[in-house]
Parts: C-alpha cells; sequence; structure tokens
C-alpha cells in the first residue's frame, strides 16, 4: 500500500469522524447510543434528507475504495506467492549445487 493510499485511508476516517457528530448533534443525541428511529422522528426533514445524502456519498465512497483495495490485497497475495515459489525454486537449486559440491569433494 503506497503513502497516497494510506492518505486516502486516513482522510475517509476523518470523514467519517467528522460527519458522526454533526450528526448526532442535528437529529438531538448527545451520543451514539442516543441515535435511534424515535430520536430521528424529532429532527426536521430537510435535516434528515441532508444526513441521508451525505452518508449515501460517504458509504458508496467507502464500498468503491473498499473494493479497490480489495483487488490490490489479492493482487499483493498473487505476488507473494509467486516470489515464495521463485525462493523455492532458488533454494532447490542451492541444494543441488551443494549436492554436486559433495560428490566432488567425495571423489
Amino acid at each position: 500500500m503506497t503513502a497516497a493510499d494510506m492518505k486516502e485511508i486516513e482522510d475517509l476516517l476523518g470523514k467519517g469522524a467528522a460527519w458522526l457528530p454533526k450528526a448526532m448533534e442535528q437529529v438531538g443525541c448527545t451520543a451514539p447510543v442516543d441515535v435511534t428511529s424515535a430520536a430521528c422522528k424529532h429532527a426536521m426533514k430537510e435535516t434528515l434528507v441532508l444526513l441521508f445524502t451525505e452518508s449515501y456519498h460517504l458509504v458508496r465512497f467507502q464500498h468503491e475504495r473498499m473494493k479497490q483495495l480489495k483487488a490490490e490485497l489479492n493482487s499483493t497475495k498473487s505476488q507473494l506467492i509467486e516470489n515464495q515459489k521463485w525462493v523455492i525454486s532458488l533454494q532447490e537449486k542451492v541444494i543441488d549445487c551443494k549436492e554436486q559440491q559433495l560428490v566432488a569433494v567425495q571423489t
């Protein structure tokens, strides 16, 4: 994962962290456990529409980013497996060379 990826993830976490208290305040709640359907019934329709729209776009962005991260993870796993196969083949060659050296020393 690159530094740009980490920055994007930190930005996403920051957006979520900033949005949550704002949403609680707009529906008149002081703690996350206070956000219930009953509490939201007292909020104005415009407030709820705005919160819904913001949350939709935040979740949509998170979903897209998670799909990208999953693809990157699968690619990294594949590269790791290929590198492990390469290391094993090199180890086999080293063992073969050591065996040949041992045979040469014994004769």
